[in-house]
């Protein structure tokens, strides 16, 4: 790990920069903020001294949580159960809390195209860059609507439960446009990059038969 990628480090209070907060639109709510910032990131803040933890979320929430790995854990439950708003962590798909906490219920995530330089509570901005690679996660259709239209990088649709509903008319839609054996190639395809139960299932569904049981379209040729 190079030395600027530590995850435990002297100063967890980072400000986002103005770029990326402005592009998202308005948020009502921000539970990590800094006690002092150069600007706001939404209409109400909470801060160290409020224990943003300990109070109701209530709208569209930012999240920008301690870049500690040992607190942010417990950060991304918590948005994660809130269900409202974006988040902005290291794109640590590796690790327990994202698996457990973006993966199985975000409604999409966007890769930043750089590493972005984030700001002292002095409004400085940081000399080094975020020495990782950074996403923003969508908690909520719409939310993930505005990181598709953001332009801050590249946007993902995570194969969950939370993005069943909404995937199945699009479904539909592709299917009706491609042969059989099309279909079956793509999702021969995904089911080699498959690591969980969950969207293998899914994939299965898509193909609306078990996997076992796939046979070849009417008039085709087993070979």
């Amino acid at each position: 790990m190079k030395h600027h990628q530590s995850t435990v480090g002297k100063n967890d209070e980072w400000i986002t920069p103005r770029e990326i907060v402005e592009v998202l639109g308005k948020f009502d709510l921000d539970p990590c903020a800094p006690i002092q910032r150069p600007w706001d990131t939404a209409t109400r803040h909470l801060t160290i001294q409020d224990d943003g933890l300990s109070h109701e979320w209530i709208g569209r929430v930012w999240l920008n949580p301690p870049f500690n790995r040992y607190e942010r854990g417990k950060w991304m439950r918590r948005m994660a159960e809130h269900g409202n708003g974006i988040m902005l962590i290291p794109a640590a798909c590796e690790t327990k809390p994202f698996q457990r906490w973006v993966f199985p219920v975000c409604s999409g995530l966007l890769m930043l195209n750089h590493r972005p330089h984030f700001h002292y509570v002095s409004g400085e901005r940081a000399r080094a860059n975020s020495g990782c690679t950074i996403c923003l996660v969508a908690y909520g259709e719409e939310n993930f609507r505005t990181l598709e239209r953001c332009g801050l990088g590249t946007p993902l649709v995570v194969p969950n439960a939370a993005n069943q509903a909404r995937s199945d008319n699009e479904r539909i839609d592709w299917m009706e446009d491609y042969p059989h054996e099309a279909i079956k190639a793509l999702a021969d395809e995904a089911r080699a990059f498959a690591s969980g139960h969950m969207l293998r299932e899914q994939i299965d569904e898509l193909m609306d038969t078990p996997t076992a049981k796939v046979d070849a379209p009417s008039g085709a040729t087993a070979e």
